[in-house]
This record gives C-alpha cells, sequence and structure tokens, in this order.
C-alpha cells in the first residue's frame, strides 16, 4: 500500500491574535501560493478549521520549503507542526484536503493533539527508522 505524507498544522494562540483577520488573510494567500507552486502537494493545503489547516503530500521533495513559506507569511504567530507518513484507506480527494481517513491521517491528528498539552511544536510520525544511525 502506498505511503502517503499528511501534514496538520495548528496556529498556536490563534484566537487571542489581535488581528485576526489579518492572520487569516495571510494564511489564504500562502497557502494559495504554495498550493500553485509546490509540485509535492498531492491534496491542497486546506483550512479546515479557522486555525488549522492540512495537506497531503504525495513525496518530501518541497515539503519544508513549504512550511517555511507559511511559517513566514504568518510570522509572528507560531505553528504546531505535525507531519506523518502511513496509508491513506479511503478514496484519495485531490481539490481539498478533506473527507480522507487511515493510518496517515490518525498519526498526525493525534500528535498533534499531545502537541496541544505539551510545549512541542514539530512532530513527525510513521518513519520505521526515525533515528537509525548510518
Amino acid at each position: 500500500m502506498k505511503k502517503w505524507i499528511v501534514v496538520i498544522v495548528d496556529i498556536v494562540g490563534s484566537r487571542t491574535v489581535e488581528n485576526r483577520m489579518d492572520l487569516q488573510k495571510r494564511l489564504r494567500t500562502v497557502l494559495e501560493e504554495v498550493n500553485s507552486t509546490s509540485d509535492s502537494v498531492f491534496s491542497p493545503y486546506t483550512i479546515t478549521l479557522g486555525d488549522e489547516f492540512q495537506a497531503v503530500q504525495s513525496k518530501s521533495d518541497n515539503l519544508f520549503s513549504d512550511l517555511w513559506s507559511i511559517k513566514e507569511s504568518v510570522f509572528p504567530s507560531k505553528l504546531r507542526i505535525s507531519i506523518a507518513v502511513g496509508s491513506i484507506s479511503t478514496e484519495m480527494m485531490k481539490a481539498t484536503a478533506i473527507g480522507m481517513d487511515g493510518e496517515a491521517f490518525y498519526l498526525a491528528r493525534d500528535a498533534l493533539k499531545a502537541m496541544k498539552k505539551s510545549t512541542s511544536v514539530f512532530v513527525v510520525s510513521g518513519l520505521e527508522n526515525p533515528c537509525r544511525n548510518s
């Protein structure tokens, strides 16, 4: 079964941002830009809640540069980033990153929930040998 990269991101403390409308506008703009320029995005970065968004990537080539662009655009707000590698058991949705389910989504969502209860801001889940030394 093919492995996919699911990215779920939460903007830390977005409810208390003074100019929330400006933050949302900057977020929408950068997500549109990343979606149109990145060749790694399979299901586009999609805002799922006011302060959360997610995407499915088919490869990791542009993953970190995409996330860096997003991070820069919402600065000084901070991001909690959950990346998970795993299978997707439902139909793949190319137009939006909503309506899919499977291991990669479970791992990413569980890690994001755990991060909200800690000080962590970045987690990668689902790698077979994450700390292997060569």
